[in-house]
């Protein structure tokens, strides 16, 4: 009896040493990153926001002297300032396929910043909707640009269409303030809005009409109880951002919009 114990605990030792094994194995030859410094335009800092599929980045570097900012393009390791519209700082936001990059600049006196799309190292402004200010947050293929901007008197800010320089004011949910951070190459533009007095924030799709393929009116995507924000976006208009379950004081959960409906991504445990 002893004899058969230990050759079946012999067995049974060796299947668990085996098991523990595989594991071991498979992730002997884990995926490996390179970590690679984009540099800087001669100041101490740099940042990088958005990349096309040719590996061409956009952001913002620190100049000599670390007390302005430029918009940067960087091609492998190396930088290019994109410089400004006359004023003293400006960053890119979004870079499209054919290395067109939106963003904002400071214009001269740095009174106001302006939407701007760079085009090799050239800005152009955007404008407004006739307010002092804009800023550009996303560009599609076709060069459409989305963002935001004060409007005339500087009475509300809403999401914007720039169609080359001419602005689309895109609307709200009813408030005073409605913001269009990313736009696919359909026209569709996803982001946030209040709604009526200002109580709260929705996420918002705005959807190309056929007209002038600029987005028009904006659909309310909803919540999960509290206010809602829309961020990405893909090519069929899915969009994702995160919304308060409720009294936006407690948690907050991500989520995925593929029609009106928020659909709750849940957490790794937290509430």
């Amino acid at each position: 009896m002893k004899a058969t114990t230990t050759t079946k605990l012999g067995i049974t030792l060796a299947g668990v040493l085996a098991l523990i094994s595989i594991p071991g194995r498979i992730h002997a030859n884990p995926p490996q990153y390179t970590v690679t410094d984009l540099g800087t335009i001669g100041g101490i800092s740099s940042v990088a926001v958005s990349i096309n599929a040719s590996g061409t980045i956009a952001g913002q570097s620190d100049i000599s002297g670390n007390s302005k900012y430029h918009a940067v393009r960087w091609t492998g390791t190396t930088p290019t300032d994109l410089g400004t519209l006359g004023g003293s700082n400006s960053a890119g936001s979004s870079i499209n396929a054919s290395g067109q990059i939106a963003g904002r600049s400071y214009i001269t006196g740095d009174t106001a910043y302006h939407a701007v799309v760079w085009n090799g190292t050239t800005p152009t402004d955007l404008g407004t909707l006739g307010g002092t200010q804009s800023v550009a947050w996303g560009i599609n293929a076709i060069g459409q640009v989305t963002g935001d901007s004060f409007t005339t008197g500087n009475t509300g800010d809403h999401a914007v269409v720039w169609n080359g320089t001419t602005p689309t004011d895109l609307g709200t949910l009813g408030g005073s303030y409605s913001y269009g951070l990313n736009i696919n190459d359909s026209g569709q533009v996803a982001g946030y809005s209040y709604t009526g007095g200002d109580t709260s924030v929705h996420a918002v799709r705005w959807s190309a009409t056929t007209t002038n393929g600029i987005a028009g009116t904006p659909a309310d995507l909803g919540s999960l109880g509290g206010d809602s924000y829309g961020y990405g976006m893909n090519a069929s208009g899915h969009i994702a951002g995160y919304s308060y379950l409720s009294g936006n004081t407690g948690a907050y959960h991500a989520v995925l919009w593929t029609g009106t409906t928020p659909q709750d991504l849940g957490t790794l445990g937290g509430t």
